[in-house]
């Protein structure tokens, strides 16, 4: 189903396309993509504890998807460092798993937190993420960072 809507995307008449309906397609999009990113961090980390990695000779989930997804060395890192990051910040990859902040918020609501100190970040965390939600990213990123 995915890739028929990609394929509709790619091939389709999209300047045909009501203003309204492109507007709505990019709003879900925006979505998907936050949903997909976390499942994708869920499946490379479920994969990597059960030592997928190691099943086919290779010594890290990096290596495996260089290999075997044919992906570059900088997305490889890019992907094993989103599944690290999504396993250490709970609050954020809920709110991508249900779509109700982007892909790119999640990072930065990571990296803010991350730039705390220790003991305080899950609850910097939960606040940054409670605020996005409720519609007040733009303004976390306008006065965080």
């Amino acid at each position: 189903m995915a890739e028929a809507a990609f394929d509709f995307f790619n091939r389709g008449d999209l300047p045909g396309l009501p203003v309204a309906v492109q507007a709505e397609s990019l709003r879900v999009w925006a979505r998907l993509e936050a949903k997909q990113a976390a499942a994708h961090a869920r499946l490379l980390g479920a994969f990597d504890a059960g030592e997928g990695p190691k099943a086919d000779g290779q010594s890290s989930i990096g290596a495996w998807l260089r290999l075997f997804t044919r992906v570059s060395d900088a997305a490889a890192k890019g992907q094993a460092a989103a599944a690290r990051r999504l396993r250490r910040n709970p609050h954020v990859a809920e709110a991508l798993t249900s779509g109700a902040v982007t892909a790119s918020y999640g990072r930065w609501i990571c990296g803010a937190a991350g730039r705390f100190p220790a003991e305080h970040q899950d609850a910097i965390e939960e606040i940054l993420v409670e605020a996005a939600t409720a519609g007040g990213a733009c303004m976390i990123l306008c006065v965080g960072g």
